[in-house]
């Protein structure tokens, strides 16, 4: 049970991390730099930061 409510309370903090690593790892010297090429372009295009 407490394995249970970790992982539901820990897990949008780890996707925020991950996804916070992401955006500020993409951009190399002002160029595009893809990890997964598609899949990471397309998210950095379709997102919108406020």
């Amino acid at each position: 049970m407490i394995t249970i409510c970790t992982i539901g309370i820990c897990y949008p903090f780890t996707v925020v991390l991950v996804e916070r690593w992401r955006a500020t790892s993409t951009y190399l010297h002002g160029r595009l730099f893809c990890v997964y090429p598609r899949l990471t372009q397309w998210k950095v295009e379709k997102t919108v930061y406020a």
